[in-house]
């Protein structure tokens, strides 16, 4: 009898331990369907065909046009219909990441506290997360990690192929030899990860797009901080125990498309003159 009980519930173990793994492949699979990089460049992309509006004069208002720029062109975009609405959110939430800037200077170097959503910086908000338990240990010291090339890459002691480099290898670590981290901290990895990867590639072919309006050269980086920033940011706010992957990631996107659209040179020179 005793064999008979052992043999049953060494059947449900396996059952059950089957359930998780398919669960998880599952959570996984839905989560990394999408390459973020790729879609970023996307609008990128369309963001060649941005025409200013003349006739609008406040800075707020100009703000508004081009984000609205992009939520118009979600609908085509490659990204499933709720996905969209969950980019379209984070590029309205993120629209202050277009003067880029000031929000280098508050995210990447803690100056200032402009923007609706957060007062500190990239590194602080990281710090947060982990300290309220929103994220691994492993996550937080993988992103901080991520933050500091890019303000080595603005510093200029790591020049840009060096932090395209540097973001590749990291890419690879997390693609091919794996780390052990939760399905949806790895999603997220991932994603702004292949962001800055492809953000890098992009400019690279389009640098007559660059913006000279700026005391730094943050076009390189931004996408990487933006996704950083706004995707923690989306983090901080999610219940404990249940956070809503799909949505962070979303909001990772919308704050990189944002973020790098404010280091265009079109889009400078309509919102500085």
């Amino acid at each position: 009898m005793k064999k008979v009980l052992f043999f049953v519930s060494t059947v449900f173990a396996f059952q059950a331990c089957k359930k998780v793994d398919l669960e998880r492949s599952t959570v996984s699979n839905s989560l990394q369907s999408v390459n973020y990089g790729v879609v970023h460049n996307e609008y990128m992309d369309n963001l060649l065909n941005f025409q200013a509006d003349t006739t609008i004069t406040s800075f707020s208002d100009k703000k508004d046009y081009v984000i609205d720029f992009h939520t118009s062109y979600s609908s085509q975009s490659s990204l499933s219909a709720s996905d969209q609405n969950d980019v379209n959110s984070s590029l309205n939430d993120s629209k202050d990441y277009l003067d880029l800037q000031k929000f280098i200077d508050q995210a990447v170097y803690g100056e200032g506290s402009f923007t609706n959503n957060y007062s500190g910086s990239y590194f602080k908000l990281y710090s947060e997360l982990l300290t309220d338990s929103k994220i691994s240990t492993l996550l937080a010291t993988k992103m901080i990690e991520i933050g500091k090339l890019a303000k080595q890459n603005l510093d200029g002691t790591l020049p840009d192929d060096a932090l395209y480099n540097s973001l590749k290898l990291m890419q690879e670590e997390v693609k091919i030899t794996g780390i052990t981290i939760d399905q949806g901290e790895l999603a997220y990895l991932q994603s702004v990860l292949d962001i800055g990867v492809s953000s890098y590639e992009w400019w690279s072919v389009n640098s007559s797009e660059i913006s000279n309006h700026y005391k730094v050269a943050p076009w390189i980086i931004a996408d990487l901080i933006g996704a950083g920033f706004s995707g923690g940011i989306a983090l901080l706010v999610q219940p404990d125990g249940d956070i809503n992957w799909k949505a962070v990631l979303a909001a990772g996107l919308g704050g990189a498309i944002a973020s790098s659209t404010g280091g265009a040179l079109r889009i400078a020179r309509y919102l500085f003159g």
